[in-house]
Protein backbone atom coordinates (compact mmCIF):
# COMPACT_ATOMS: atom_id res chain seq x y z
CA UNK A 1 0.00 0.00 0.00
CA UNK A 2 2.74 2.33 0.83
CA UNK A 3 4.61 1.96 -2.40
CA UNK A 4 0.92 2.38 -4.35
CA UNK A 5 0.45 5.36 -2.17
CA UNK A 6 4.15 6.97 -3.40
CA UNK A 7 3.15 6.00 -7.27
CA UNK A 8 0.28 8.31 -6.89
CA UNK A 9 1.24 10.82 -4.74
CA UNK A 10 5.27 11.05 -7.39
CA UNK A 11 4.50 9.33 -10.17
CA UNK A 12 5.16 6.12 -12.31
CA UNK A 13 8.72 5.84 -11.66
CA UNK A 14 9.78 6.63 -8.25
CA UNK A 15 13.07 6.14 -6.00
CA UNK A 16 11.43 4.06 -2.98
CA UNK A 17 15.34 3.94 -1.29
CA UNK A 18 18.36 5.23 -1.78
CA UNK A 19 19.46 2.25 -4.17
CA UNK A 20 16.06 1.27 -5.49
CA UNK A 21 13.35 2.56 -7.95
CA UNK A 22 9.87 1.34 -8.56
CA UNK A 23 8.11 1.48 -11.66
CA UNK A 24 4.20 1.05 -12.20
CA UNK A 25 3.75 1.19 -15.91
CA UNK A 26 3.26 -2.22 -18.26
CA UNK A 27 6.25 -1.19 -20.35
CA UNK A 28 8.40 -1.20 -17.10
CA UNK A 29 7.38 -4.69 -16.84
CA UNK A 30 8.16 -5.82 -19.97
CA UNK A 31 11.46 -3.95 -20.06
CA UNK A 32 12.74 -5.30 -16.67
CA UNK A 33 11.23 -8.72 -16.89
CA UNK A 34 11.03 -9.90 -20.70
CA UNK A 35 12.88 -12.01 -23.00
CA UNK A 36 16.16 -10.11 -24.22
CA UNK A 37 16.31 -7.30 -20.98
CA UNK A 38 19.54 -6.51 -20.04
CA UNK A 39 18.22 -5.65 -16.18
CA UNK A 40 20.08 -8.30 -14.17
CA UNK A 41 18.66 -9.26 -10.72
CA UNK A 42 18.91 -7.75 -7.39
CA UNK A 43 22.38 -9.08 -5.05
CA UNK A 44 19.98 -8.94 -2.42
CA UNK A 45 18.58 -12.85 -4.09
CA UNK A 46 22.06 -14.33 -3.11
CA UNK A 47 20.82 -13.47 0.33
CA UNK A 48 17.93 -16.16 0.01
CA UNK A 49 20.25 -19.03 -1.44
CA UNK A 50 20.63 -22.27 0.98
CA UNK A 51 22.70 -24.92 -0.51
CA UNK A 52 21.79 -24.17 -3.69
CA UNK A 53 20.47 -21.75 -6.15
CA UNK A 54 17.36 -21.90 -7.62
CA UNK A 55 14.99 -20.32 -10.52
CA UNK A 56 13.75 -17.59 -8.19
CA UNK A 57 17.60 -16.85 -6.72
CA UNK A 58 19.90 -17.08 -9.91
CA UNK A 59 21.39 -13.98 -11.15
CA UNK A 60 23.44 -15.23 -13.78
CA UNK A 61 20.93 -14.49 -17.00
CA UNK A 62 22.97 -17.51 -19.06
CA UNK A 63 22.45 -19.96 -15.74
CA UNK A 64 18.72 -18.75 -15.01
CA UNK A 65 18.14 -19.33 -18.78
CA UNK A 66 19.46 -22.84 -18.65
CA UNK A 67 17.31 -23.52 -15.07
CA UNK A 68 14.03 -22.33 -17.34
CA UNK A 69 14.37 -24.56 -20.03
CA UNK A 70 14.77 -27.30 -17.49
CA UNK A 71 11.76 -26.31 -15.04
CA UNK A 72 9.68 -25.68 -18.46
CA UNK A 73 9.39 -29.51 -19.07
CA UNK A 74 7.94 -30.04 -15.96
CA UNK A 75 5.04 -27.65 -16.84
CA UNK A 76 4.22 -28.78 -20.16
CA UNK A 77 0.98 -28.65 -21.48
CA UNK A 78 0.38 -32.46 -21.23
CA UNK A 79 2.18 -32.71 -17.48
CA UNK A 80 -0.31 -30.32 -16.75
CA UNK A 81 -3.49 -31.70 -18.50
CA UNK A 82 -2.35 -34.86 -16.33
CA UNK A 83 -1.92 -33.40 -13.46
CA UNK A 84 -5.92 -32.17 -13.66
CA UNK A 85 -7.44 -35.03 -11.62
CA UNK A 86 -5.30 -35.08 -8.52
CA UNK A 87 -6.19 -31.53 -8.56
CA UNK A 88 -9.73 -31.74 -8.88
CA UNK A 89 -9.71 -34.94 -6.05
CA UNK A 90 -8.07 -32.76 -3.37
CA UNK A 91 -10.60 -29.64 -4.50
CA UNK A 92 -13.50 -32.32 -4.03
CA UNK A 93 -12.27 -33.30 -0.72
CA UNK A 94 -12.47 -29.97 0.75
CA UNK A 95 -15.93 -29.10 -0.97
CA UNK A 96 -17.19 -32.36 0.90
CA UNK A 97 -15.85 -31.43 4.19
CA UNK A 98 -17.57 -27.98 4.38
CA UNK A 99 -20.69 -29.25 2.72
CA UNK A 100 -20.95 -31.52 5.40
CA UNK A 101 -20.89 -29.19 7.62
CA UNK A 102 -23.47 -27.75 6.04
CA UNK A 103 -25.52 -30.56 5.51
CA UNK A 104 -25.72 -30.74 9.38
CA UNK A 105 -27.72 -28.26 10.54
CA UNK A 106 -30.79 -28.35 9.48
CA UNK A 107 -31.54 -25.30 7.03
CA UNK A 108 -29.98 -23.53 9.59
CA UNK A 109 -26.58 -21.19 8.90
CA UNK A 110 -23.41 -23.31 9.31
CA UNK A 111 -21.08 -21.76 11.82
CA UNK A 112 -18.12 -19.41 10.11
CA UNK A 113 -15.48 -20.59 8.31
CA UNK A 114 -11.82 -19.63 8.31
CA UNK A 115 -11.60 -19.69 4.46
CA UNK A 116 -8.00 -18.56 4.28
CA UNK A 117 -6.81 -21.56 6.53
CA UNK A 118 -8.80 -24.40 4.44
CA UNK A 119 -7.15 -22.71 1.17
CA UNK A 120 -3.88 -22.76 3.04
CA UNK A 121 -4.17 -26.51 3.51
CA UNK A 122 -6.03 -26.90 -0.10
CA UNK A 123 -2.67 -25.94 -1.83
CA UNK A 124 -0.45 -27.35 0.34
CA UNK A 125 -2.26 -30.85 -0.34
CA UNK A 126 -2.04 -30.32 -4.34
CA UNK A 127 1.81 -29.22 -4.41
CA UNK A 128 2.63 -31.46 -2.14
CA UNK A 129 0.84 -34.00 -4.42
CA UNK A 130 2.21 -32.57 -7.70
CA UNK A 131 5.63 -32.05 -7.01
CA UNK A 132 6.39 -34.84 -4.70
CA UNK A 133 3.13 -37.54 -5.05
CA UNK A 134 2.97 -37.18 -1.59
CA UNK A 135 -0.09 -37.08 0.49
CA UNK A 136 -0.25 -35.28 3.56
CA UNK A 137 -3.76 -34.92 3.65
CA UNK A 138 -3.67 -31.66 5.72
CA UNK A 139 -7.24 -30.83 4.55
CA UNK A 140 -8.67 -33.92 6.50
CA UNK A 141 -5.75 -34.66 9.49
CA UNK A 142 -3.43 -32.10 11.73
CA UNK A 143 -0.25 -33.80 11.62
CA UNK A 144 1.38 -31.68 8.68
CA UNK A 145 -0.18 -28.89 9.23
CA UNK A 146 3.31 -27.01 11.32
CA UNK A 147 4.37 -27.09 7.67
CA UNK A 148 2.33 -24.74 6.57
CA UNK A 149 2.95 -22.76 9.60
CA UNK A 150 6.68 -23.06 9.47
CA UNK A 151 6.20 -21.66 5.51
CA UNK A 152 4.81 -18.75 6.68
CA UNK A 153 6.82 -17.75 9.76
CA UNK A 154 9.81 -18.28 7.42
CA UNK A 155 8.78 -15.77 4.66
CA UNK A 156 8.60 -13.29 7.84
CA UNK A 157 12.56 -12.82 7.62
CA UNK A 158 12.67 -13.18 3.87
CA UNK A 159 10.54 -10.27 3.13
CA UNK A 160 12.06 -8.21 5.52
CA UNK A 161 15.78 -9.11 3.98
CA UNK A 162 14.73 -8.14 0.71
CA UNK A 163 13.88 -5.01 1.21
CA UNK A 164 16.54 -4.32 4.13
CA UNK A 165 19.28 -6.78 2.77
CA UNK A 166 21.63 -4.88 5.43
CA UNK A 167 20.63 -6.59 7.87
CA UNK A 168 22.41 -9.67 6.94
CA UNK A 169 25.86 -7.72 8.04
CA UNK A 170 27.45 -9.11 10.90
CA UNK A 171 24.37 -11.69 11.13
CA UNK A 172 21.45 -9.22 12.63
CA UNK A 173 18.91 -11.10 11.05
CA UNK A 174 20.03 -14.06 12.77
CA UNK A 175 19.23 -12.17 16.17
CA UNK A 176 15.88 -10.16 14.87
CA UNK A 177 14.31 -12.87 13.48
CA UNK A 178 15.65 -16.34 15.40
CA UNK A 179 12.29 -17.69 15.23
CA UNK A 180 11.41 -16.88 11.42
CA UNK A 181 14.95 -18.73 11.05
CA UNK A 182 13.80 -21.88 13.57
CA UNK A 183 11.27 -22.13 11.38
CA UNK A 184 13.08 -22.27 7.38
CA UNK A 185 15.09 -24.64 9.59
CA UNK A 186 12.22 -26.62 10.05
CA UNK A 187 10.78 -26.67 6.50
CA UNK A 188 14.50 -26.68 5.19
CA UNK A 189 14.75 -30.43 6.79
CA UNK A 190 11.09 -31.31 6.09
CA UNK A 191 12.18 -30.44 2.30
CA UNK A 192 15.35 -32.71 2.67
CA UNK A 193 13.28 -35.96 3.99
CA UNK A 194 10.72 -35.31 1.37
CA UNK A 195 13.11 -35.24 -1.91
CA UNK A 196 15.10 -38.44 -0.01
CA UNK A 197 11.43 -40.25 0.43
CA UNK A 198 10.54 -39.27 -3.13
CA UNK A 199 14.09 -40.75 -4.88
CA UNK A 200 13.54 -44.04 -2.70
CA UNK A 201 9.88 -44.69 -4.23
CA UNK A 202 11.02 -43.84 -7.55
CA UNK A 203 10.30 -47.17 -9.26
CA UNK A 204 6.75 -47.55 -7.31
CA UNK A 205 5.07 -44.73 -8.72
CA UNK A 206 2.65 -45.36 -11.71
CA UNK A 207 2.10 -41.61 -12.57
CA UNK A 208 4.28 -38.68 -13.15
CA UNK A 209 4.95 -35.69 -10.91
CA UNK A 210 6.67 -33.04 -11.56
CA UNK A 211 10.10 -34.16 -9.46
CA UNK A 212 10.10 -36.96 -12.23
CA UNK A 213 9.75 -34.64 -14.88
CA UNK A 214 12.84 -32.60 -13.45
CA UNK A 215 15.09 -35.41 -12.49
CA UNK A 216 15.10 -36.50 -15.97
CA UNK A 217 14.67 -33.65 -17.66
CA UNK A 218 17.88 -32.02 -19.45
CA UNK A 219 18.54 -28.37 -20.61
CA UNK A 220 17.93 -28.59 -24.39
CA UNK A 221 21.39 -26.52 -25.31
CA UNK A 222 23.87 -28.03 -22.91
CA UNK A 223 22.54 -31.44 -21.93
CA UNK A 224 23.07 -30.57 -18.30
CA UNK A 225 20.93 -32.39 -15.76
CA UNK A 226 19.49 -30.86 -11.81
CA UNK A 227 21.81 -32.11 -8.97
CA UNK A 228 19.75 -33.68 -6.14
CA UNK A 229 20.53 -30.27 -3.89
CA UNK A 230 19.55 -27.91 -6.82
CA UNK A 231 16.44 -30.59 -7.50
CA UNK A 232 15.73 -29.75 -3.29
CA UNK A 233 15.68 -26.28 -3.77
CA UNK A 234 13.57 -26.01 -6.51
CA UNK A 235 11.14 -27.98 -5.08
CA UNK A 236 11.16 -26.30 -2.00
CA UNK A 237 10.59 -22.69 -4.13
CA UNK A 238 7.48 -24.65 -5.80
CA UNK A 239 5.80 -25.65 -2.49
CA UNK A 240 6.46 -22.53 -1.60
CA UNK A 241 5.52 -19.87 -4.56
CA UNK A 242 2.41 -22.46 -5.65
CA UNK A 243 1.21 -22.74 -2.16
CA UNK A 244 1.18 -19.44 -0.34
CA UNK A 245 0.40 -17.04 -3.64
CA UNK A 246 -2.85 -19.53 -4.91
CA UNK A 247 -4.09 -19.96 -1.35
CA UNK A 248 -3.80 -15.82 -1.11
CA UNK A 249 -5.83 -15.42 -4.28
CA UNK A 250 -8.45 -17.66 -3.62
CA UNK A 251 -8.85 -16.54 0.02
CA UNK A 252 -8.87 -12.78 -1.79
CA UNK A 253 -11.65 -13.91 -4.74
CA UNK A 254 -13.99 -15.40 -2.29
CA UNK A 255 -13.73 -12.59 0.61
CA UNK A 256 -15.05 -9.63 -2.34
CA UNK A 257 -17.09 -12.15 -3.89
CA UNK A 258 -19.06 -12.64 -1.03
CA UNK A 259 -18.93 -9.11 0.14
CA UNK A 260 -20.79 -7.93 -2.88
CA UNK A 261 -24.22 -9.53 -3.28
CA UNK A 262 -24.65 -8.57 -6.88
CA UNK A 263 -20.88 -9.80 -8.19
CA UNK A 264 -21.91 -12.72 -6.42
CA UNK A 265 -25.11 -13.53 -8.40
CA UNK A 266 -23.38 -12.43 -11.87
CA UNK A 267 -20.93 -14.91 -11.34
CA UNK A 268 -22.63 -17.96 -9.46
CA UNK A 269 -25.10 -17.25 -12.66
CA UNK A 270 -22.52 -17.95 -15.26
CA UNK A 271 -20.41 -20.39 -13.78
CA UNK A 272 -23.83 -22.50 -13.46
CA UNK A 273 -24.79 -21.76 -16.55
CA UNK A 274 -21.44 -23.24 -18.04
CA UNK A 275 -22.05 -26.73 -15.97
CA UNK A 276 -24.84 -28.02 -14.63
CA UNK A 277 -22.74 -29.49 -12.08
CA UNK A 278 -19.51 -28.68 -9.93
CA UNK A 279 -18.48 -32.19 -11.13
CA UNK A 280 -17.94 -31.07 -14.82
CA UNK A 281 -15.91 -28.36 -14.13
CA UNK A 282 -12.34 -28.78 -15.46
CA UNK A 283 -10.00 -27.11 -17.76
CA UNK A 284 -10.85 -26.16 -21.20
CA UNK A 285 -13.15 -23.95 -23.53
CA UNK A 286 -16.01 -23.57 -21.19
CA UNK A 287 -14.57 -22.70 -18.00
CA UNK A 288 -12.02 -20.02 -20.19
CA UNK A 289 -15.40 -18.91 -21.34
CA UNK A 290 -16.52 -17.72 -17.96
CA UNK A 291 -14.88 -14.23 -18.35
CA UNK A 292 -16.74 -12.77 -15.28
CA UNK A 293 -15.31 -15.16 -12.96
CA UNK A 294 -11.81 -14.83 -14.98
CA UNK A 295 -12.31 -10.87 -14.15
CA UNK A 296 -12.89 -11.10 -10.62
CA UNK A 297 -9.77 -13.17 -10.00
CA UNK A 298 -7.60 -10.66 -11.66
CA UNK A 299 -9.10 -7.80 -9.60
CA UNK A 300 -8.58 -9.62 -6.45
CA UNK A 301 -5.19 -9.71 -7.88
CA UNK A 302 -4.80 -5.94 -8.52
CA UNK A 303 -6.94 -5.37 -4.40
CA UNK A 304 -4.79 -8.32 -2.54
CA UNK A 305 -1.27 -9.38 -4.42
CA UNK A 306 0.01 -12.51 -2.98
CA UNK A 307 3.36 -10.62 -2.91
CA UNK A 308 2.61 -7.55 -1.35
CA UNK A 309 5.87 -5.79 -2.08
CA UNK A 310 8.28 -4.69 -4.45
CA UNK A 311 10.06 -7.97 -5.89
Amino acid sequence: MDIWRCHQKYGNHIRYAPDRLTFNTAQAVMDIYGIGSRVRKSKVYETLVHQAPNTLTLRDKKKHAQRRRIMSQGFSDAAIRSFEPRVLELVQRLCGILQGDLNSNDGKWSKGQDMAKWFDYLTFDIMSALVFSASYDTIRQEKFRPIINAIEESNVRVSVILQAPILTLFRLDKRLFSRSILWRNRFIKFIRRTVSERVKKSSLLKERDVFSYLKSAKDTVTAKTLRIDELGGEAATLIVAGSDTTATTLAATLFYISREPSVYERVTREVRSCFASAEEIHAGTQLNSCQYLRACIDEALRLSPPAGSAL
